[in-house]
């Protein structure tokens, strides 16, 4: 079963200088809370995008079948650089009977997990997967950095969907035709990274916390990120 498949960049800088996936936002904040399967974000510093400081934004995340991050993947309190899309408000077609319906909003925004949409942020420096073989760099040189960024045209037709499989407790992930993996992901539903693999490698392999349940895989080809929910069954 599949709730949501897509494909995006494999770095910051990428996703922020690709025409079709550009965020329409990108702001230091801070988490402030949750609400439903959203969170409040107030904005510490605007670095692309119409906002200002101290605005406080309605930021929208995985109601369990969008191709959205989990809000839960950060704490309250947490100082984040996201990178923003307006609200597509699919959450109001795409309901989860566990949440109130029409819950987004125009105005409002969400976080995609079609790429890579935010970096960690502490002591000044961000960090995370900004560029090929860059992970930190000063939140004060980043705005210049974006600038450089190369230009990236992927097409939907380049790369198809993982095959994922389940054996002896363990999914098993593979890109036919599309050649080595470099990475994969698991994540839980509540946006906690459960495993990560480290090794290049034609297959991806990643130990299943139990034998039912409904995980969300991400995987990186080259700069192709995909992003694919699963749910597997005793």
């Amino acid at each position: 079963m599949l709730a949501c498949s897509c494909f995006g960049t494999a770095t910051f800088c990428e996703a922020t200088d690709t025409s079709w996936v550009e965020p329409d936002l990108v702001v230091l904040g801070v988490k402030l809370d949750e609400l439903h399967y959203g969170m409040h974000v107030k904005v510490v510093q605007v670095l692309q995008g119409d906002a200002e400081a101290g605005d406080t934004l309605m930021v929208w995340g995985d109601n369990g079948a969008l191709c959205r991050v989990y809000v839960g993947a950060w704490a309250n309190g947490d100082t984040v650089l996201w990178g923003l899309h307006e609200s597509d408000l699919s959450g109001n077609f795409i309901w989860n009977q566990q949440y109130p319906p029409d819950l987004e909003m125009v105005g409002d925004y969400h976080i995609s997990v079609c790429g890579v949409y935010w970096l960690n942020y502490g002591n000044g420096q961000v960090t995370g997967p900004i560029a090929d073989g860059l992970n930190s760099l000063p939140l004060a040189a980043l705005p210049a950095y974006l600038q450089g960024c190369p230009s990236t045209s992927i097409g939907e037709e380049e790369l198809p969907e993982l095959t994922i499989r389940v054996e002896d407790g363990r999914l098993v992930i593979s890109l036919p035709g599309h050649g080595t993996l470099d990475r994969a992901e698991l994540w839980s539903l509540d946006g906690r990274l459960l495993h990560r693999s480290g090794t290049p490698a034609p297959t991806q392999v990643l130990p299943l916390e139990q034998a039912a349940g409904c995980y969300l895989v991400r995987a990186w080809s080259g700069k192709r990120g995909l992003a694919q929910r699963v749910v597997t069954a005793r």
